[in-house]
């Protein structure tokens, strides 16, 4: 998907077929939820977009004791900010920032309900409300061979 000032557009990867997706769609119920007040968790990804590593806007999302910690990462994976939200559920996930913010753009309620998956790379966010639904993989944690 390329994005422009005026719109996005979508390509296929693969000439002449649609690449095999549905190989990736869960299948099983998600793993874990981690739900949080939209706004919030908006502003929170906001300001941590301004610090995160430029190239996949890194953050790391982690419920814990009814708190969803927001945490810049930099090119190694290490936190360079914290806020922390309201929130419950529990799980954690590493994804990029700028996509997400996107994604909570389109949700209608007030409160969001992000769906944990295991998937056959990396883990899977999910957010799914009527007339909407996302599906992004999150960023694997840092390997001390290879800090991807």
């Amino acid at each position: 998907v390329l994005e422009a000032q005026n719109g996005r557009v979508g390509f296929p990867l693969t000439k002449d077929q649609f690449p095999p997706y549905a190989s990736v769609l869960p299948t099983q119920p998600p793993v874990n939820t981690l739900i949080a007040e939209k706004k919030a968790l908006q502003s929170a990804l906001k300001r941590a977009l301004v610090v995160a590593h430029p190239e996949d806007h890194r953050v790391h999302l982690k419920v814990e004791d009814g708190e969803l910690k927001v945490q810049a990462l930099d090119h190694t994976q290490a936190p360079i900010s914290e806020e922390v939200v309201p929130g419950e559920g529990q799980g954690e996930v590493r994804v990029n920032g700028k996509f997400l913010l996107q994604a909570l753009e389109e949700c209608k309620g007030e409160r969001v309900h992000l769906h944990l998956h295991s998937g056959p790379r990396s883990p899977l966010l999910e957010i799914r409300e009527e007339g909407f639904y996302a599906l992004m993989a999150g960023l694997k944690t840092a390997n001390p061979q290879n800090p991807s």
